[in-house]
């Protein structure tokens, strides 16, 4: 069986991608398009609220920031 957090590290990594290229739209593409792992791994959280600032969308920022936060939080208790 495939490791799931393997998939998700995938596309974090698409995502940080993306945003490195300047490609905001398309990095917060797969953030909607797996908003699962938005509460699974901080990083992927954090990399779709890069892309929402990018885009000045700072409502989804919000949004993704804290779900970053609390996200983080859990993993580390």
């Amino acid at each position: 069986a495939k490791d799931p957090s393997a998939n998700d590290e995938v596309f974090t990594n698409l995502c940080a991608a993306l945003l490195s290229d300047g490609q905001y739209e398309e990095a917060l593409a797969v953030v909607s398009d797996k908003r699962g792992a938005q509460s699974e791994t901080f990083e992927f959280a954090y990399n779709g609220a890069c892309a929402a600032i990018g885009k000045q969308d700072w409502a989804v920022a919000e949004h993704l920031l804290k779900t970053c936060l609390d996200t983080a939080k859990t993993v580390l208790e």
